[in-house]
């Protein structure tokens, strides 16, 4: 019997490379692990003839406008890569780095939109509903928003609202057969019927019908399909004339290209109880001139033919620091900084490699003892400035930490580095067993379009309407130290890091976020059971230099997004 049940319902993604044009469907990778009550959807757009001189009271025709689609993903059981797919698509800028034998992906909020359609890059998504009711794919699908929640005593969760253009391809298709109403089989045009027994081939004919003379259409009874290609169905006559009738059937065709869905990704779910949430503190930049407008602070790695501050390329402002080797392991190394050992940094820059793919650094530890980081970065774009992006815990610390960037093993060529940040949160308050929940709330406010020239079946364009991030906080009242933030009406940084099983020591699988800015709108004080709590609302502010939010996910996936 065709199986309708729930439990077999599939969503699959693009989850690791992006759309590379809107309605321009990707290769499906990944199957994820979705709530039971998840189901994409088409949009009908659909307008009547109510407000037309008809001739009738009421309407009397349908106009299909063509369609949308959307869909509701929750992980109630989130692992780091559910957390990653849908900040890789919502926030829309992903880098990734080696990470031990995984590794490190950052999102950051795009600037400006993915192309001239879109605001945000897109994925391909498909579902089989049931085990063998439906397979469809859905083409352009962007994350408008997502909710996380962190709730003592459950797990990690974050949903995501999902909207789509509307374009799709099914796994069912609708033949018209030419055949006598006496006949007792009907032979497809090509196709041979998806299924490897015989019951299973019966069960994937949905529907076999016939047009009467009259014009309607009745139910036509079949009892076998072959397994030849095309497939021969047996059916009982319908009639007796051996005048020719035109038949419907409805199946399924024998499976190829996408509808045989990815391998699901498996993952820890993270707890909340592996959580941690630090407010109050800033995120600091410990390194000097990293935005290389000052001729000053870096000097010599090895021993470059060049190494200079230059107009001739920059990412931000006026400069970039440029460096030109004719040997390995040249290039460019700032003045020391002080690092605290423990502390985890996040270091960001923008390489502009002009004659090679890749770029060193090295990072020394504080006391001056040795390298923390030391990784060659490859599959650069050459002649464009292309984000490294990559965190690390100090092992030793001091006031001789310095970063490099230099050739690695090769010898000949000319790079440039501006935008050069080492950043961590430093100081404010932990919060633990008085936090009750938290939960960030991201959105873009966008919406799929059709516009001029490109049909009516579905949308051709997604815009971002302006993102908008709010934070609630939902605490124990135990002290007076969110009602002084309103008082002060003042911004302060927050920080939420959740870690869960090492997969190569000292990487964890882990979902970190910093959100440089946050101000308190309101906290509420209340009584919940025979406690005090607040519960405070914060909206999150774009920092000036840092951005709204850096989110990073640790797993063994190789990319998101690219």
């Amino acid at each position: 019997m065709r199986s309708f049940h729930a439990t077999h319902n599939l969503v699959s993604v693009s989850a690791n490379s992006k759309e590379t044009a809107i309605n321009t469907a990707q290769t499906l990778d990944t199957t994820m692990l979705c709530d039971l009550g998840d189901c994409i959807n088409l949009v009908p757009r659909r307008e009547s003839n109510a407000d037309e001189a008809t001739g009738y009271e009421e309407p009397d025709r349908v106009y299909d406008l063509g369609n949308k689609a959307e869909a509701s993903l929750n992980f109630s059981k989130a692992q780091p890569q559910h957390f990653a797919l849908l900040m890789a698509y919502g926030l829309g800028d992903p880098c990734v780095v080696a990470a031990g034998t995984g590794y490190e992906h950052t999102f950051r909020p795009i600037d400006g939109e993915q192309d001239d359609d879109r605001s945000n890059p897109s994925f391909t998504a498909a579902q089989r509903y049931g085990k063998t009711v439906l397979k469809r794919r859905y083409a352009s699908m962007f994350v408008d928003g997502f909710s996380a929640t962190f709730a003592a005593d459950e797990w990690c969760k974050i949903s995501g609202e999902i909207k789509g253009t509307g374009l799709v391809v099914d796994n069912i298709t609708e033949e018209s057969i030419t055949e006598a109403d006496d006949s007792t089989t009907l032979t497809l045009a090509a196709n041979a019927v998806e299924g490897s027994t015989a019951a299973e081939r019966l069960e994937n004919v949905q529907r076999i019908r016939v047009e009467l003379a009259s014009g309607e259409w009745t139910e036509v009874a079949y009892s076998a399909v072959s397994s030849a290609t095309p497939a021969v169905i047996t059916i009982t006559a319908p009639g007796t004339s051996g005048n020719d009738k035109t038949y419907k059937v409805l199946y399924i065709a024998a499976e190829s290209g996408w509808m045989s869905l990815p391998a699901r990704v498996t993952e820890t779910p993270l707890r909340v109880a592996e959580m941690t949430l630090t407010a109050g503190g800033a995120w600091v930049d410990e390194l000097t001139n990293g935005s290389m407008e000052a001729d000053s602070n870096w000097s010599n790695e090895g021993t470059p033919s060049t190494q200079e501050r230059s107009s001739t390329q920059a990412y931000a402002g006026t400069y970039s620091r440029k460096f030109i080797v004719d040997a390995a392991e040249e290039g460019i190394v700032s003045d020391a900084y002080t690092t605290v050992t423990g502390e985890r940094y996040k270091v960001d820059a923008w390489v502009y490699p002009d004659d090679a793919t890749n770029v060193h650094v090295e990072i020394r530890c504080g006391d001056d003892s040795d390298d923390v980081v030391d990784v060659n970065f490859t599959g650069l774009t050459q002649d464009a400035w292309n984000r490294i992006s990559f965190s690390y815990a100090e092992t030793a610390g001091g006031a001789s930490a310095t970063i490099a960037f230099h050739s690695g093993t090769t010898d000949a060529g000319t790079w440039y580095i501006d935008g050069a940040s080492v950043c961590h949160f430093s100081g404010g308050r932990e919060m633990d067993a008085e936090i009750k929940s938290v939960e960030w709330t991201f959105s873009n406010n966008g919406d799929c379009e059709f516009v001029p020239g490109a049909g009516d079946a579905y949308a051709a364009r997604y815009y971002r309407g302006g993102r908008t991030q709010t934070i609630r906080v939902d605490r124990e009242f135990r002290e007076y130290i969110i009602q002084q933030h309103i008082d002060d009406n003042d911004e302060f940084g927050l920080h939420i890091l959740c870690e869960g099983a090492t997969y190569n020591s000292p990487h964890k699988y882990e979902v970190e976020l910093v959100f440089p800015a946050v101000s308190v709108l309101s906290a509420p004080i209340s009584v919940d059971g025979k406690r005090l709590a607040e519960a405070g609302d914060l909206l999150v502010l774009e920092d000036s230099t840092y951005g709204s939010v850096i989110a990073s996910v640790k797993n063994l996936q190789s990319s998101y997004a690219a």
